[in-house]
């Protein structure tokens, strides 16, 4: 937890890589996000993936799980989505065991007080967001700039009270915004 800790402080990287098995995960990915806000995190895990870690990591800030890279440039490839502001889920079982997580449930009285915070222009990017799309994608969907869309991402962060896009999209999920 430390070293993951000094390196954000230190060198404020756009993306953070850290294994799934660093103790106190969840912790350490929030004490990173509060740290140092513009860096993304990436959780690489090992073998056998622990979905509760993974989720807590997700619902703590991290941007992304990734699965060990087995190709060559396959890791810089995900980590440039990631600076870019994407969310990667890369384990097919792990994305699998989000959505039936988030669709096996009811809707939830908290998310969906929270997106009723939203524009209705903040709701159609929570949307995209939820989707996948990167911001030049919503930018053109919206037919609004990319500086447009990143100012209503900061106020859909901040009104849904998440670190991250990816804690955004389990909102849309849990409120019903998309399915």
């Amino acid at each position: 937890m430390q070293r993951a800790f000094a390196v954000a402080v230190d060198h404020r990287p756009n993306v953070l890589v850290m294994s799934l098995r660093v103790p106190d995960l969840a912790q350490t990915t929030q004490l990173v996000r509060n740290t140092a806000p513009g860096t993304s995190i990436a959780i690489v895990i090992d073998d056998a993936v622990d979905t509760e870690a993974a989720m807590q990591a997700l619902a703590a800030g991290a941007s992304a799980i990734l699965d060990p890279p087995r190709q060559p440039g396959a890791l810089t490839s995900a980590l440039r989505l990631i600076a870019d502001g994407r969310t990667v889920i890369m384990p097919a079982a792990l994305r699998d065991t989000m959505i039936g997580r988030v669709t096996d449930r009811m809707l939830d009285p908290e998310s969906i007080a929270l997106v009723n915070l939203l524009s209705a222009r903040e709701y159609e990017v929570l949307e995209h967001m939820a989707r996948g799309l990167s911001n030049a994608k919503i930018a053109a969907a919206l037919s609004v700039s990319e500086h447009t869309v990143k100012s209503h991402i900061k106020r859909v962060l901040q009104k849904l009270q998440c670190e991250s896009r990816c804690a955004a999209a389990l909102v849309a999920y849990r409120s019903g915004v998309v399915r």
